[in-house]
């Protein structure tokens, strides 16, 4: 599940504090603010190259640092020389992005 966070949690208390014409219409505003928020996050991961076993991917991590955190705590490598990247998930292509695929 993921995490709420703080702008997230205060968008669904304004929503929740202001006047509705009916539940239905608040639990829609409701649905709809918080797709709106979580489209917008800049969510990051941990891909550990362990040579001679596997790539691994953790996550998602709310902030970079969380991610960066993570290393060493839950995220371990089971070979020599294996080594972390801590990346951002990309949410949408823009216009003009070369893509691998």
């Amino acid at each position: 599940m993921p995490r709420v966070r703080p702008t997230e949690h205060r968008a669904v208390v304004e929503l929740l504090d202001a006047p509705a014409s009916s539940v239905e219409d608040l639990a829609t505003d409701v649905i709809q603010a918080i797709d709106t928020l979580r489209a917008k996050r800049n969510d990051w991961v941990v891909v550990v190259y362990d040579p001679g076993v596997a790539v691994h991917v953790h996550g998602p991590y709310l902030t970079q640092n969380a991610a960066r955190k993570d290393i060493g705590n839950n995220v371990f490598a089971a070979s020599p020389g294996a080594y972390a990247l801590v990346l951002p998930l990309i949410t949408d292509i823009e216009e003009g992005v070369e893509t691998l695929w």
